[in-house]
């Protein structure tokens, strides 16, 4: 990998939450509502609820990883009973194949552990696969059922 890359920890929101990539159409339809919440979301939870690492060029960030921290009772599979979520984790286009993914990774890693994380999970998408298999994740099974809050609002206002 060549040089020029600065690497940090996220702690701010620099102006508004930016746009990356394709957008579904329902993001776009709910962009009014979801952009405040995201920017609300980032300025509560950055370096308490949510942790990232970011690789910027010439001040301009060009690969970012993200981990939500969240509790289940310990037990002896999770001593501590904090977990960390990775999502987010992107790179721009042009930056691709250069590594940052996996430094930004290793670094989000690292800090999980500082952090008395006991375990990471996440949700890959086929591209990003190799990456996480070379970092050491392993694919395991999960619940297969999710039911989205607003079913059950349209289930008890809309009957």
């Amino acid at each position: 990998m060549s040089g020029g890359y600065l690497f940090c920890k996220g702690k701010e929101i620099l102006g508004s939450v930016p746009k990356v990539g394709d957008q579904s159409k329902s993001v776009q339809e709910n962009e009014v509502v979801l952009r405040p919440n995201m920017a609300k979301y980032f300025l509560e939870e950055l370096g308490k609820g949510y942790v990232s690492w970011m690789a910027k060029v010439d001040d301009q960030v060009v690969s970012v990883a993200g981990m939500v921290l969240y509790r289940k009772p310990p037990g002896s599979s999770s001593l501590t009973g904090t977990w960390g979520y990775i999502m987010n984790v992107y790179t721009e286009p042009t930056y691709r194949r250069q590594g940052l993914s996996t430094i930004l990774m290793k670094k989000l890693t690292e800090t999980a552990a500082e952090m008395g994380v006991c375990c990471l999970e996440l949700h890959a998408t086929e591209k990003g696969e190799p990456l996480y298999i070379g970092l050491g994740f392993k694919k395991h099974k999960e619940p297969g059922y999710r039911l989205p809050v607003t079913v059950v609002l349209q289930r008890l206002f809309c009957n």
